[in-house]
């Protein structure tokens, strides 16, 4: 499982997320980015933890291995408010991520420097962002830097 030990989601549910993309809501597109990681948990028996954020941050699941109860949880978020992500990385932090792949999903309206900071601070083994860009018709994934830490857009 790539030796994570563990798998934490920041989830942006964000006003900004009701736009459209391809007909559908930007958060419909970051719900089924988040449901794909929950199977990939469950194909390697990891837990994990969710933490939902727009004006603030709020654990959505307990970490577990309850994939149903996480995947309805996901499925009943709402796009509301404005995108706090430093409030979610403070949240993922106090989860001692040592060895977790950390999953940062949202639209890109977030501050770049809290991405950073999370990678930083974390001491995982992967801290990934997951774009879904209205904008970025046709730009593709950028190939993962260096380090050890990726940003992906959809």
């Amino acid at each position: 499982a790539g030796g994570f030990t563990k798998i934490i989601m920041l989830i942006d549910c964000s006003g900004s997320t009701a736009s459209i993309y391809k007909d559908r809501p930007v958060l419909g597109w970051i719900k089924d980015a988040a449901l794909g990681l929950l199977a990939y948990a469950h194909l390697h028996r990891l837990p994990v933890a969710t933490i939902a954020f727009s004006d603030s941050a709020w654990p959505l699941t307990r970490e577990s291995a309850d994939y149903i109860a996480h995947g309805k949880a996901i499925l009943k978020l709402q796009p509301s408010g404005w995108t706090n992500l430093a409030s979610a990385v403070s949240l993922a932090l106090r989860l001692k991520p040592r060895k977790a792949l950390i999953a940062v999903i949202t639209d890109g309206l977030v501050e770049p420097r809290d991405v950073e900071y999370l990678a930083e601070q974390s001491k995982a083994n992967r801290v990934i962002a997951a774009i879904v860009d209205p904008n970025a018709e046709g730009k593709g994934a950028i190939p993962p830097s260096s380090r050890k830490n990726s940003t992906i857009r959809c």
